[in-house]
């Protein structure tokens, strides 16, 4: 519910990972967060970083530093491994 809810807040006010700082990896979390059902206040919490911080760096207002790059690419990482195939 709530990645829905984040993916229709983006499509609506236009934002695509090639607006947000970060390129691909920004896109990826967006996906993630769209697909995972995950708020981006538990995602933020995770990462160790606060909501606003993270809805800034997503929308561009603010860079991705490479700490945030590294942690954002280890939760990537780690949420692929434990996608399993639905055979």
């Amino acid at each position: 519910e709530a990645g829905a809810a984040y993916a229709n807040h983006y499509r609506n006010f236009g934002l695509t990972d090639q607006r947000a700082k970060g390129g691909n990896l920004a896109g990826e979390l967006q996906q993630y967060l769209a697909t995972s059902g995950r708020s981006q206040a538990v995602v933020a919490e995770e990462l160790g970083i606060s909501r606003q911080h993270l809805s800034t760096v997503l929308s561009g207002r603010r860079p991705m530093s490479p700490a945030i790059e590294q942690k954002i690419s280890n939760l990537l990482q780690r949420a692929s491994t434990l996608q399993l195939p639905l055979e």
